[in-house]
């Protein structure tokens, strides 16, 4: 084989890297070889060989490579609303991440969660969230932590090697993360849930298991034209009876009833409605493996006053470094650790149980229909239940 047809066919596959403004894949080199590259005849002779065998070789790739590797930059600046000392003392941070992305399972593990290592799963039934933590946390990360998962947390020089994972269900497949996972997932692996019938876009910007109103916007979503689907531009808008729909679903997930009915109600009755509350937008993107993808986006959420903790702005902007072909994305459980799990797939709503939390040893998830598991979750519904009757 000569060195010519050999760099042609490597050429064919393989990933490209973001050197300068202009994206051209490597796969894409074959159509840089012209016939002044080549003037001896046995020169232009492989180049056919070549260009048919690259050809077969993209094809081939195509059809067998189900998952995307995407490593990103996101460069985020955010301050409180109505503070001018906040605005102008706002310093932007840098959120690496890698984004493993398929038609129904993706997996991006990414820094936005200072002094730990962050990764979440989607299998296709379940999201996984893992956090271990790396160095001792600030008072406020550990103190959100806590309120997330209901687990206390000590200094890391105090800790042993632990490695807590969230689990709950998901029939479509959104995070419901904080900014860190929410936007990459946007921007690399929601095709599938904007095709859905009756989707609605949540808030991005956010702790969106804790956001009361996360599906309070309607959505204007123009998508890439592939079998992919990925969104060139997003914008989501006030809605009062998406407002009040979206508090009366948290309270109700939340186990508050009616505590909060007529302050919803009456904040509803404000709200302006179709006023633009985030917007997101790709401004570079790249055919890869026959799937568009963003190579440089855009976003801002502006704040919400009417919103507990909701007053806060938020602008980035999001590079592509890489991009490459990927096996399945693998799972996020490492029983060599002291594995903590808080299970949300769990809930009894006349106990007010919404999850369980225990220690495993396992490489898996267990089904919720496991033994062991199932006399976890009696054990909480039942003290559950004893609390319950102490208190009155």
């Amino acid at each position: 084989m000569t060195t010519t047809l050999r760099k042609l066919i490597a050429g064919c596959c393989g990933s490209w890297r973001l050197e300068s403004k202009a994206v051209v894949p490597e796969r894409d080199r074959c159509r840089h070889f012209t016939a002044d590259h080549m003037k001896k005849p046995y020169k232009n002779q492989a180049l056919k060989w070549g260009s048919a065998l690259c050809l077969g070789l993209l094809a081939i790739q195509r059809g067998a490579a189900e998952f995307v590797e995407i490593a990103a930059e996101i460069e985020l600046i955010s301050h409180r609303v109505g503070e001018t000392n906040d605005a102008a003392s706002a310093k932007p941070r840098t959120i690496s991440l890698v984004c493993i992305t398929g038609t129904n399972e993706w997996r991006i593990d990414n820094d936005f969660v200072q002094g730990a290592e962050e990764k979440w799963l989607f299998d296709g039934t379940n999201v996984y969230n893992s956090l271990r933590i790396s160095e001792p946390l600030s008072d406020e990360t550990r103190d959100k932590i806590a309120k997330t998962s209901g687990l206390a947390t000590v200094p890391a020089e105090r800790a042993k090697p632990t490695l807590t994972i969230y689990i709950w269900g998901s029939r479509d497949g959104h995070p419901l993360g904080d900014l860190g996972v929410n936007i990459p997932w946007l921007a690399f692996c929601s095709g599938t849930y904007l095709r859905r019938e009756g989707r609605l876009v949540p808030l991005p910007a956010g702790m969106l298991h804790n956001t009361r109103d996360r599906f309070a916007y309607t959505d204007k979503t123009e998508s890439f034209p592939d079998a992919f689907g990925l969104p060139q531009i997003v914008e989501l808008f006030t809605s009062r009876s998406l407002y009040q729909a979206s508090e009366d679903d948290f309270d109700k997930e939340s186990f508050f009833g009616d505590r909060y009915a007529e302050s919803t109600k009456k904040t509803a009755s404000t709200l302006q409605e179709g006023i633009l509350t985030f917007h997101y937008a790709v401004a570079e993107s790249t055919n890869f493996l026959g799937w568009n993808f963003p190579t440089k986006f855009e976003f801002f959420q502006n704040g919400r006053n009417y919103e507990q903790n909701g007053d806060w702005f938020y602008h980035g902007i999001g590079r592509v470094k890489s991009i490459r072909p990927s096996a399945k994305p693998e799972g996020l459980f490492v029983p060599s650790l002291q594995q903590t799990i808080v299970d949300w797939r769990f809930r009894d709503s006349t106990a007010k149980v919404d999850g369980i939390i225990y220690t495993s040893t396992n490489g898996f998830a267990s089904p919720t229909n496991d033994p062991s598991l199932q006399s976890k979750f009696k054990a909480w519904v039942e003290r559950a239940a004893r609390q319950k009757a102490v208190a009155k």
